[in-house]
């Protein structure tokens, strides 16, 4: 999946589930993403050109709990909140709470470029 937008772009770079606190499942999207502005910015940024939703509910944002020992997650979530200069590229990863096990729904708004203007996600059973 690739977005673009004047001052970003976007590569999804695939989709996993983890499990959060109390047991909760998380939906992890990772993502490589270029800042195309001339002003830093945060990678996460691009989160509000989109609704993430799975059945008719929007999905909420999510954290890791303390003790998660995925280094790789967390590394990679901890990029997103870095400020990214003009013309950098970083890899990074947003968490949202799963409502349930059916698919998930990526909907952009219509300033951001890409094959499609929605994206259903088929979430894997497995962690």
């Amino acid at each position: 999946m690739k977005l673009s937008h004047p001052q970003f772009s976007v590569t999804v770079t695939g989709i996993a589930k983890v499990s959060g606190e109390a047991q909760k499942q998380l939906l992890v999207i990772r993502y490589d993403y270029t800042n195309q502005s001339q002003e830093p910015k945060k990678s996460q940024d691009w989160r509000t050109f989109m609704r993430v939703t799975q059945g008719d509910q929007e999905l909420q944002e999510a954290t890791l709990p303390l003790d998660s020992n995925d280094y790789q997650i967390k590394e990679l979530v901890g990029n997103s909140d870095k400020e990214i200069q003009p013309g950098e590229m970083i890899q990074g990863a947003l968490l949202y709470e799963l409502t349930g096990t059916g698919a998930v729904n990526i909907d952009f708004l219509k300033e951001i470029e890409s094959a499609q203007s929605s994206y259903t996600l088929i979430i894997p059973t497995t962690e």
